[in-house]
């Protein structure tokens, strides 16, 4: 018995060491949305589409078509969460029907690969109405808890007091709690002034991966809009290489990345989690 238990241990070391080598290999995939349609190496994707760059083999394929999931040409995907089995959880850029359904630009929806579901509605979570939700993070999805952005300044209550939301900040909501606190205060840590956080997604718990709607220079470590950049939440500071560099990566010079999504975790530690139950 004692046997048993020391390999199975060891079996979890090494499935959870094999995940965490898969996860440093994979550094630059990412699915994106852009601000605007156009090619990337030949692939055609309207800002309403979410592209795939896959760093091994070096390239791009189209990840979610908007003709078959029948999303109108005339709103932006402005935000996107990948879940378990290919779910996509995505805000848009303007208020819109979708199959017969009202969302708001302020909402969260999902698509199942089938069908279309409110699962974050803004407004009744104590969104002001004319912001847009153009950033955003899952979580959990049960109990709900998503970290998010907004596209301009606004005032919201956050842990009980009423505080001034910028839109280069990053707020956490909780279901049953509200907004809870903010994780990351981007003037503070010193993003340009009057600049958007466009995209965001968390690769792993200290390795947070931002968009900004603009070129500049952080410290020593120079962007642009196309580009994404990392932050350390437990040392308050970011890296001094890009996480993921838009030219380099065929993303045209006139675009700007309006959402991003680099998290691998679900897909990789499933194995791990498995073989503990076991």
């Amino acid at each position: 018995m004692k046997t048993e238990n020391m390999l199975k241990r060891f079996g979890f070391v090494i499935v959870f060491l094999a995940s965490i080598f898969v996860l440093d290999s994979q550094a630059q995939d990412v699915a994106v949305s852009l601000d605007e349609s156009s090619s990337i190496v030949g692939i055609m994707v309207e800002d309403h589409e979410v592209a795939r760059f896959l760093a091994s083999p070096d390239h791009w394929e189209l990840d979610f078509n908007a003709v078959t999931s029948k999303i109108p040409g005339n709103v932006a995907i402005d935000a996107l969460d990948y879940g378990r089995g290919g779910r996509l959880f995505f805000s848009l850029d303007c208020d819109t029907y979708l199959e017969g359904a009202f969302f708001a630009d302020e909402d969260v929806i999902l698509w199942d690969k089938s069908s279309f579901a409110l699962v974050f509605d803004g407004d009744r979570s104590g969104l002001p109405r004319w912001a847009d939700l153009d950033a955003l993070d899952f979580v959990t999805t049960d109990p709900l808890e998503i970290i998010l952005s907004l596209d301009i300044d606004a005032r919201l209550t956050v842990g009980g007091e009423t505080v001034l939301l910028a839109g280069e900040d990053l707020v956490r909501f909780r279901a049953g709690e509200g907004f809870t606190d903010i994780p990351f205060d981007g003037s503070l840590e010193g993003v340009p002034a009057g600049s958007d956080l466009d995209a965001f997604s968390r690769y792993s718990p200290n390795r947070w991966i931002l968009s900004l709607d603009c070129a500049g220079r952080i410290g020593s470590l120079e962007f642009d809009d196309g580009d994404l950049v990392e932050w350390n939440p437990s040392s308050s500071s970011f890296s001094t290489v890009l996480f993921f560099d838009g030219l380099k990566n065929h993303i045209p010079l006139f675009c700007e990345l309006n959402a991003a999504e680099t998290n691998p975790w679900d897909l990789l530690f499933a194995p791990a989690i498995l073989w503990m139950a076991y």
